[in-house]
């Protein structure tokens, strides 16, 4: 698929970090360029193997187990679609050896990232309008956070720690069509790319950034605070399988999920919501456990005891653990999916979704 040249900014993506080998193909005939100019050509439909060696080299293993070596960095570059760990992407693969293993980095067009982005992170079946919203949510997020992991040498991960992206192997027709019917649609404000930040479902009312930590707008020598166009807004949700739902912890598994997150204090036997924001979400809470109490942010808390989002009751159950009833699915801030989903179904296109979760960004051409 060709995409104009005015929107074919290139993505990176970090398929892995630190790997011993890595597993790849390509359906076309293609070629590893090595460092130094060395040259090696691949045959297509063929299994390989880059191996890092303890000296910190690359080598690339064949199928008869002889091996090359290749000075890093090593570019993949192919007619062709790739096969990289059980996964076949467009684009071309870069990797480089670092102290701890391989880097493996995808490199693709951000509209052909998007083909693998839209249909896992928002089911394919759903109604079009919604998927051009989440479509442009998706576009918009990956142009404001270019360079997220430029340290390592790409843009974004693979997972929810950016976007989740499954590549050619995720691509769906519903999907792709969202994506062209949008192609190079972003939201700004001020001219600049917007924190399109999303979420399954925000249990009824969408929070602001400033009240979720990690989201908040940070300023040099000001308060963190929040976005304009990320304030808290009406969701619609009730369809959301998280929208109210319910766990029990007893104190012994509180303390170990804690202790994994290096906070020792043991039996647990108070826990308290030290601040909410404006939809009731918590902001802080303090643990007291017999060795010692801690307060953390909620979103820290939601973490480590696997909660569903920041949305939620307590309730002591003596002797035993606690109850925690709430709402929601996510952080709660910006575009909430199964909203969008309701909207559409009530004949809202995709624009009016936007302007609905995002009030106050414009929808331009990037």
């Amino acid at each position: 698929m060709l995409w104009p040249l005015a929107i074919a900014t290139l993505i990176r993506v970090g398929l892995c970090d630190d790997a011993a080998t890595v597993s790849m193909g390509t359906a076309g005939d293609a070629w590893l360029l090595a460092a130094g100019d060395q040259k090696v050509a691949l045959t297509a439909h063929q299994p390989y193997q880059v191996r890092w060696d303890a000296d910190g080299q690359l080598s690339l293993v064949t199928n008869d187990g002889s091996s090359e070596r290749l000075p890093s960095p090593v570019r993949l570059v192919t007619t062709g679609p790739i096969f990289v760990a059980k996964r076949w992407y467009r684009g071309s693969l870069e990797l480089l050896a670092t102290a701890g293993g391989i880097t493996a980095i995808n490199e693709v067009p951000l509209e052909e990232y998007l083909l693998g982005v839209v249909p896992v992170e928002m089911p394919p079946s759903w109604p079009s309008e919604a998927l051009k919203a989440q479509a442009v949510a998706a576009r918009t997020y990956a142009m404001a956070h270019l360079g997220d992991f430029k340290a390592s040498g790409y843009d974004l991960k693979p997972t929810v720690k950016s976007q989740v992206y499954g590549g050619l192997t995720a691509e769906n027709a519903s999907a792709t069509l969202a994506v062209t019917a949008t192609v190079g649609k972003i939201l700004t404000y001020d001219g600049k790319p917007i924190q399109a930040y999303y979420c399954a479902g925000a249990g009824g009312y969408t929070e602001g950034a400033e009240a979720i930590t990690g989201f908040e707008q940070r300023t040099a020598s000001l308060r963190p605070g929040s976005y304009p166009y990320l304030q808290p807004v009406p969701d619609f949700d009730w369809a959301a399988p998280r929208w109210r739902w319910e766990v029990f912890l007893t104190s012994e598994q509180i303390a170990q999920k804690l202790e994994r997150q290096g906070l020792e204090l043991g039996r647990i036997t108070r826990i308290t919501a030290t601040e909410r924001s404006y939809s009731q979400r918590v902001r802080w809470i303090k643990v007291t456990g017999d060795k010692g109490e801690r307060e953390m942010p909620g979103q820290t808390f939601r973490f480590a005891l696997g909660l569903y989002s920041t949305l939620f009751s307590i309730e002591a159950v003596p002797n035993r653990g606690f109850h925690f009833v709430g709402r929601g699915w996510g952080h709660g801030v910006g575009l909430s999916q199964w909203g969008a989903k309701q909207l559409a179904n009530w004949g809202y296109d995709y624009q009016e979704i936007l302007v609905h979760y995002y009030p106050g960004a414009e929808l331009t051409n990037h």
